[in-house]
């Protein structure tokens, strides 16, 4: 024996297992996607899917030893390459082309992934914050009061003129309390002219 092979009888380390997982598809079923937002549940599944086969620390940055004491690992680029393979088939082929080249490392493609969906959390925070949209109760109280001004002006204005030239406005009604119709049967709310 040389010392350079280990001995026969040696346990099977967790990266010897990572080898043979033939999809990860079958762990991590939902691709990320941009449209989907779905980073936090995925990069969660994708980190602990990483530490059980004791490869997370390829999403790290890398350390810097000044020293040169530590040993190198001659297997680290082909582990780094593994994880780098694990994270694009776990996301969206869109993604894979934004993150990932022939020569990104796993931290590389994990970075470029985090930055990505960072700036995304803050646009959408941002637009939550200054456009907050109305409910719909408060918008159909709005459009209910803007009706009933709308008629009162009407029934009180009795020198007023149907002319094709006054302006029209669209008021939708409830179909319950209109006679049927075909647009009440097609479902199509039914609108009627005020002049």
């Amino acid at each position: 024996m040389t010392g350079k092979t280990p001995p026969p009888n040696l346990p099977k380390q967790p990266i010897d297992k990572a080898y043979s997982i033939t999809s990860i598809k079958a762990y991590i079923p939902t691709p990320l996607d941009l449209e989907k937002l779905n980073y936090n549940f995925l990069s969660n599944l994708l980190k602990r899917f990483c530490k059980t086969y004791y490869v997370h620390h390829h999403l790290e940055a890398p350390s810097s030893t000044s020293t040169g004491t530590a040993p190198i690992d001659p297997y680290h680029d082909t582990n780094d390459s593994l994880v780098v393979m694990w994270m694009s088939s776990t996301i969206s082929p869109k993604l894979v082309d934004m993150v990932i080249d022939d020569s990104t490392t796993a931290h590389e493609v994990w970075k470029r992934l985090t930055d990505i969906f960072m700036i995304i959390s803050m646009l959408v925070l941002f637009n939550l914050t200054t456009e907050k949209l109305p409910a719909f109760e408060e918008v159909r109280s709005m459009i209910l009061l803007e009706e009933s001004d709308m008629l009162q002006q009407s029934n009180g204005n009795s020198s007023f003129q149907n002319t094709s030239s006054s302006p029209t406005i669209l008021v939708a009604t409830n179909t319950s309390n209109v006679k049927a119709s075909s647009t009440k049967n097609s479902g199509i709310e039914q609108c009627r002219n005020f002049q």
